[in-house]
């Protein structure tokens, strides 16, 4: 996936965590662990400086987004990263349209990222 931020124009970075599983199979038996997973996940992405986490995994997808807000209850950290499909940012560098991608669906919102992108693709 690193590649193909790069290839996108984007920076693909390096930070702990990158690669680790969000407990998807532990969703509904063990959403305590899930959050704990996620948080690490989110915290980990946000110190490296990251505006956006690129997934390809539906349950990474529905984790890392849905339950930023049960971090927040149980940790009082508000992290806001965006939690973006892979596709959906290939999609925008194609020209496709937010709508189109179902970015506004997205649970966390990901309009900040999206202007970032959008002007380094106008530039």
């Amino acid at each position: 996936m690193d590649r193909l931020i790069d290839a996108m124009g984007g920076v693909g970075l390096d930070w702990p965590h990158k690669v680790e599983c969000c407990g998807g199979s532990l969703t509904l038996t063990r959403s305590d662990l899930v959050v704990k997973l996620s948080e690490a996940i989110i915290a980990m992405a946000k110190d490296a400086g990251a505006q956006c986490i690129a997934v390809a995994c539906p349950m990474c997808q529905i984790n890392l987004d849905m339950r930023q807000d049960d971090i927040l209850k149980a940790t009082g950290k508000r992290y806001n990263m965006p939690i973006i499909y892979i596709t959906q940012l290939m999609g925008l560098c194609l020209g496709m349209s937010e709508q189109a991608l179902g970015l506004n669906k997205l649970i966390i919102s990901p309009q900040e990222t999206l202007n970032f992108i959008q002007s380094s693709i106008r530039s």
